[in-house]
């Protein structure tokens, strides 16, 4: 019995799939990375924008609420002067 030609060569395994795979996890690997560090920074920016629009309010309410003392103060003397 003859052997078909596809037995020409003896087998090699896969040695080049390992190095596909291998390759395939590396390259999945940068880009987890790359996405992390897209996520991690878009993050940190929206908590910053987030802690400066609580705190705008904040500062805003209380300059206000001095203005009212103030004008309040200010409104009495002069009822009193009169």
């Amino acid at each position: 019995m003859q052997e078909p030609e596809s037995f020409d060569e003896s087998y090699k395994g896969m040695g080049s799939e390992v190095v596909g795979v291998v390759g395939s996890i590396e390259v999945i690997q940068s880009d987890f990375a790359r996405s992390e560090s897209k996520t991690s920074a878009a993050e940190a920016q929206a908590q910053k924008e987030y802690d400066e629009f609580m705190t705008d309010p904040s500062v805003d309410k209380a300059q206000k609420t001095k203005n009212i003392e103030h004008k309040s103060s200010k409104k009495q003397n002069h009822e009193q002067s009169l």
